[in-house]
C-alpha cells in the first residue's frame, strides 16, 4: 500500500491530464478520425494514463498480473439527481485500475483523480482518504448493455455536505487487452455524443494539496481555470482571452497550443469574441 501511494503520487507529479486530442479528432468527420496510441510517452486521457501508470509501476517492481482494468462510467452526478435510465446507455469512456484485487487507482480522471490506492471495501461507510472523505455505493439493480451481469460500484465523494457519485464501475468484471483496445477505438469513432470528445476542452493537474484544471465548452467564452484547495476552498477564475488561455496551458500545465485550437473552439473570429 505505501510503496502503491508513493508510485501514485510521483507519477501525478510528472504527468497531466488533458483531452485535447480526443478534442482534436471530435472535431472532424468521422472517416478523418484517427484513433491514438495507447502507448505513448506522453499520456492523455484515461486509457492512455493507464496503460502509462501500470508501465511505470512495473519498472518500480509491481507485477503487471496484479493489475486489473475495469470499465467504468463517468457519472459526475449528486445522489438522488443520476439519470439511471441514461446512464444505461451511456457509451463506456473511463476506465480505473483495482490492484491485488483489493486497491483503487484512478489516474485518468482530470482533476478528480484519486491521490493514492484507494481501499476497496464493499461497504457504504464513509471514510477519509488524502483529507477528503468517500463513501462507495452498491448499485445491484443497475444493469448497463455493456456488461449486464455487472456488480455494479459508484465511488461517491462528499462536496459541500451532497454526495456526488464521480464513476460507477462492475466490481465482477475485468477488461483484457483487447476489450481496452476497443474501448479506445469507440472513444474516438462512435457516433454517438461523447462529452469529453465532443463538448468540452479540459487540462488537469492534480498535487497533495491542490486539484487545478482549465476548462471550457465548446464554442463559448471564457474558459475557466480552477484551483480547489480542499473541499471547500475553491478558486475560479474567468479567461478572457486566447492569450490567457494560452498562457494558462503554458505556465501551469507545460502545454504549447497550437493555432488549430484557436480555430476549432469556435475562436477564430477573436474580435468579436473578445478573444
Amino acid at each position: 500500500m505505501t510503496t502503491l501511494n508513493f508510485i501514485v503520487t510521483e507519477y501525478l507529479k510528472d504527468y497531466t491530464y488533458s483531452n485535447l486530442e480526443l478534442y482534436r479528432q471530435g472535431c472532424k468527420d468521422l472517416s478523418k478520425r484517427k484513433v491514438p496510441d495507447l502507448h505513448t510517452n506522453a499520456p492523455c486521457y484515461c486509457y492512455q494514463h493507464n496503460e502509462k501508470f501500470i508501465a511505470t509501476a512495473c519498472l518500480k517492481g509491481c507485477k503487471k498480473e496484479d493489475f486489473e482494468r475495469k470499465k467504468a462510467l463517468v457519472v459526475k452526478s449528486y445522489e438522488g439527481e443520476i439519470n439511471e435510465n441514461d446512464l444505461r446507455d451511456e457509451l463506456v469512456s473511463h476506465d480505473v485500475l483495482l490492484v491485488e484485487k483489493r486497491y483503487l487507482i484512478d489516474v485518468g480522471y482530470g482533476a478528480n483523480c484519486l491521490r493514492g490506492a484507494m481501499l476497496f471495501q464493499e461497504s457504504e461507510q464513509a471514510f477519509e482518504f488524502f483529507g477528503e472523505t468517500y463513501r462507495f455505493r452498491h448499485h445491484p439493480d443497475f444493469v448497463h448493455y455493456s456488461e449486464p451481469t455487472g456488480d455494479w460500484w459508484g465511488l461517491q465523494i462528499l462536496v459541500n455536505d451532497r454526495w456526488l457519485e464521480t464513476w460507477r464501475f462492475p466490481r465482477n468484471c475485468s477488461l483484457n487487452d483487447e476489450e481496452i483496445c476497443q474501448l479506445n477505438e469507440d472513444l474516438v469513432m462512435s457516433p454517438k455524443p461523447v462529452g469529453i470528445r465532443d463538448n468540452f476542452l479540459l487540462v488537469a493537474k492534480l498535487s497533495m494539496t491542490t486539484r487545478s484544471s482549465v476548462v471550457g465548452m465548446k464554442g463559448t467564452v471564457p474558459f475557466f481555470k480552477e484551483i480547489q484547495n480542499g473541499e471547500n476552498n475553491h478558486i475560479q477564475e474567468e479567461l478572457h482571452s486566447w492569450n490567457a488561455f494560452k498562457q494558462c496551458l503554458q505556465t501551469r500545465f507545460n502545454i504549447e497550443p497550437d493555432e488549430f485550437f484557436l480555430h476549432q473552439l469556435s475562436f477564430s473570429e477573436p474580435n468579436q469574441r473578445n478573444w
